[in-house]
Protein backbone atom coordinates (compact mmCIF):
# COMPACT_ATOMS: atom_id res chain seq x y z
CA UNK A 1 0.00 0.00 0.00
CA UNK A 2 2.63 2.09 0.81
CA UNK A 3 4.25 1.99 -3.05
CA UNK A 4 0.78 2.97 -4.15
CA UNK A 5 0.60 5.91 -2.42
CA UNK A 6 3.26 7.15 -2.63
CA UNK A 7 2.48 7.02 -6.54
CA UNK A 8 -0.66 8.47 -5.66
CA UNK A 9 1.15 11.71 -4.31
CA UNK A 10 3.47 12.31 -7.08
CA UNK A 11 0.64 11.77 -9.28
CA UNK A 12 -1.09 14.91 -7.13
CA UNK A 13 2.59 16.70 -7.15
CA UNK A 14 2.84 16.00 -11.30
CA UNK A 15 -1.01 17.82 -12.10
CA UNK A 16 -0.30 20.59 -9.71
CA UNK A 17 3.04 21.14 -11.05
CA UNK A 18 2.05 21.10 -14.82
CA UNK A 19 -1.14 23.30 -13.32
CA UNK A 20 1.03 26.22 -12.11
CA UNK A 21 3.43 26.02 -14.87
CA UNK A 22 -0.19 26.26 -17.48
CA UNK A 23 -0.95 29.10 -15.26
CA UNK A 24 2.54 30.63 -15.79
CA UNK A 25 2.86 30.72 -19.75
CA UNK A 26 -0.77 32.28 -19.74
CA UNK A 27 0.60 34.98 -17.45
CA UNK A 28 3.55 35.48 -19.82
CA UNK A 29 1.08 35.24 -22.87
CA UNK A 30 -0.56 38.34 -20.78
CA UNK A 31 3.03 40.01 -20.16
CA UNK A 32 2.58 39.62 -16.09
CA UNK A 33 6.09 38.66 -14.87
CA UNK A 34 4.86 38.58 -11.34
CA UNK A 35 2.08 35.60 -11.89
CA UNK A 36 4.75 33.81 -14.09
CA UNK A 37 7.61 34.36 -11.95
CA UNK A 38 5.26 33.00 -8.77
CA UNK A 39 3.66 30.19 -10.58
CA UNK A 40 6.26 28.67 -12.79
CA UNK A 41 9.11 28.66 -10.44
CA UNK A 42 7.30 26.21 -7.47
CA UNK A 43 6.03 24.60 -10.31
CA UNK A 44 9.51 23.57 -11.91
CA UNK A 45 9.99 22.88 -8.48
CA UNK A 46 7.02 20.83 -7.51
CA UNK A 47 8.13 18.54 -10.93
CA UNK A 48 11.95 18.34 -9.57
CA UNK A 49 10.53 17.10 -6.50
CA UNK A 50 8.36 14.65 -7.99
CA UNK A 51 10.99 13.19 -9.56
CA UNK A 52 13.42 12.97 -6.93
CA UNK A 53 10.73 10.72 -4.98
CA UNK A 54 9.78 8.67 -7.87
CA UNK A 55 13.09 7.60 -8.74
CA UNK A 56 14.73 4.20 -8.37
CA UNK A 57 17.79 3.02 -9.09
CA UNK A 58 18.57 -0.58 -11.24
CA UNK A 59 19.07 -2.89 -8.57
CA UNK A 60 22.39 -5.06 -9.92
CA UNK A 61 21.53 -8.75 -10.19
CA UNK A 62 22.17 -10.27 -6.46
CA UNK A 63 23.80 -13.48 -7.67
CA UNK A 64 25.91 -12.68 -10.55
CA UNK A 65 28.30 -15.75 -10.15
CA UNK A 66 25.48 -17.99 -10.23
CA UNK A 67 24.19 -16.43 -13.47
CA UNK A 68 28.18 -16.81 -14.99
CA UNK A 69 27.47 -20.76 -14.06
CA UNK A 70 24.53 -20.98 -16.16
CA UNK A 71 25.95 -19.65 -19.10
CA UNK A 72 29.06 -22.08 -18.62
CA UNK A 73 27.33 -24.53 -18.22
CA UNK A 74 24.91 -23.84 -20.91
CA UNK A 75 27.45 -23.47 -23.32
CA UNK A 76 30.42 -25.08 -22.46
CA UNK A 77 32.46 -22.19 -22.44
CA UNK A 78 31.91 -18.74 -21.82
Amino acid sequence: MEGNLKYALTAMVYIISGFLIFIGLLALLMNDWNIFLWSVLPGITAGGLGLVFTYRPEKPSEKPQELLDVLIDEQGEL
